[in-house]
């Protein structure tokens, strides 16, 4: 007997459309392929943004697509105990969180091995403020303590409360509006210590 294959199809839109968040991260969790599809679909700019907030333009969408990976391969299944884009970013903060560990660690033998400096951030010719600001701040943003950063990110940029942001984190409300607090504080004064 021959077994007929059956493509994966994308749902309709209007039954995608009535599928909530949670049911569609649920259904991740069962290795539901639609479902992932549609996850993806209504996710991937916001990761992608947090990713890019967290870390830069280098290797936004290898981050992303390892944040999906996490859920495709089973390895983290939404428990509904947050909102499900709580969730993504928790797996996203983890994924950018191992791959800066495992890039000081290759950045380190490099220096190690050749004795150049670390590469700076590259500057971009001055002729606009705002354009200037923005770099300074970005460039601020990523001096900023990894835990600092998470947590301004998450609810300053991407708009979360601190108790989304402390589920994501895996900390208290208060341990995060601190961070917070300091990191608004040195953003503040690096923007305008540099400023021309």
């Amino acid at each position: 007997m021959q077994e007929k294959i059956i493509p994966l199809q994308r749902a309709r839109k209007d039954v995608e459309d009535a599928l909530t968040d949670e049911g569609i991260a649920a259904a991740c969790g069962t290795g539901d392929r639609s479902a992932i599809t549609i996850l993806y679909d209504r996710f991937h700019q916001r990761v992608a943004r947090f990713i890019y907030r967290l870390n830069g333009r280098d290797q936004v969408d290898d981050l992303m697509q390892a944040t999906f990976l996490e859920v495709v391969r089973g390895n983290t299944v939404y428990d509904g105990r947050s909102s499900v884009t709580t969730w993504l970013f928790s797996i996203a903060a983890n994924i950018v969180r191992h791959h800066r560990r495992s890039f000081a660690r290759k950045l380190r033998l490099t220096e190690a091995l050749r004795d150049n400096p670390r590469p700076g951030i590259a500057h971009l010719e001055d002729g606009f403020d705002e354009e200037s600001r923005i770099v300074r701040a970005n460039a601020a943003l990523q001096e900023l303590s990894e835990t600092q950063r998470a947590a301004f990110v998450l609810c300053v940029l991407e708009g979360l409360s601190a108790k989304e942001a402390a589920l994501a984190l895996d900390t208290s409300e208060s341990a995060v509006w601190k961070r917070v607090c300091k990191a608004r504080a040195t953003l503040r004064r690096k923007v305008l210590e540099e400023a021309p």
